[in-house]
């Protein structure tokens, strides 16, 4: 179904001619996987609140559309986001939160 885009303002403010998308939209894993690649990994997504990250060094680990990341805050007070897995063992980098002045892996003292 196409709209038309004067009908969009119509459609977001009048609820009796909205639709619902189909109740297999919610919970088919193909679906899923389809919008995992075209909308969830080429779009914004909300990780957390800056809030969490007050001084450098702080961290927050989290999963998004089924990768390991972690925001941290670095020395320039930049909040950057990272796959939380080492290249070389695969190994998680983080876990949950804190503050880490340095990360080194685990299976790399």
């Amino acid at each position: 179904m196409q709209t038309r885009p004067e009908a969009a303002k119509e459609i977001a403010l009048d609820p009796r001619i909205t639709h619902s998308l189909e109740a297999r939209c919610y919970i088919d894993p193909e679906i899923f996987r389809r919008e995992t690649g075209s909308v969830l990994a080429r779009t914004w997504r909300f990780a957390g609140h800056a809030g969490k990250l007050k001084r450098p060094g702080d961290y927050f680990a989290l999963e998004l559309a089924g990768e390991s990341l972690f925001c941290i805050k670095g020395p320039d007070g930049e909040i950057r986001t990272f796959y939380n897995v080492c290249q070389h063992r695969a190994h998680p980098h983080v876990r949950g939160s804190g503050n880490a002045p340095v990360l080194v892996c685990p299976c790399h003292p």
